[in-house]
């Protein structure tokens, strides 16, 4: 197959993707109703906690996870991050024992102005804690996309990838 590319230029004027063989005429555009990944999974799943920013979104409690609990109590106690969290994660083994966590404190860049400091905490049966950081930077950075074709194909929204294209060969795998 091979088409012809031209880039997203702004949310009027989304990339275009053309089958040279069909003609088939694919945009790409962001999707602006992409859900936060942190809904996806129950809490004691796995929770995504954002503990500092310099963009005003601080979450002052923790989401309902018994690890990031136990982090937040340990923090309150005057333990920096990174021993709080590996507190936090020997306490759930021996008062959680039904469970495997797995968590990490993470410093996210996003460019020069935007910097996050989160703990992530996982069931490693579940989820690996590296799988829901990248899946919240993605949607964070806004690199969900939606994929509409212009015949009757089907439509496709919540694509994480890292540009259009990567987004409109992710759809064909989809579905083709």
């Amino acid at each position: 197959m091979s088409y012809s590319y031209s880039p997203y230029r702004t949310l009027t004027i989304p990339a275009t993707i053309t089958d040279d063989k069909t003609g088939t005429t694919y945009e790409v555009i962001p999707d602006a109703d992409a859900e936060d990944p942190r809904g996806w999974l129950m809490p004691e799943e796995g929770a995504l906690w954002i503990l500092q920013s310099n963009y005003s979104t601080e979450e002052e409690y923790p989401p309902q996870n018994p690890v990031l609990e136990a982090m937040f109590e340990y923090l309150m106690r005057g333990y920096n991050y990174d021993d709080a969290l590996k507190l936090a994660l020997r306490h759930t083994r021996i008062f959680h024992p039904g469970r495997r966590y797995v968590g990490s404190v993470e410093y996210v860049r996003f460019d020069k102005s935007i910097w996050y400091k989160i703990a992530v905490v996982t069931d490693a049966d579940v989820l690996e804690p590296s799988g829901l950081v990248s899946d919240w930077k993605a949607w964070a950075r806004g690199d969900v996309w939606c994929v509409i074709p212009s015949d009757d194909d089907v439509p496709l929204s919540g694509i994480y990838a890292d540009d259009e294209e990567d987004a409109f060969k992710q759809y064909l795998n989809l579905t083709r």
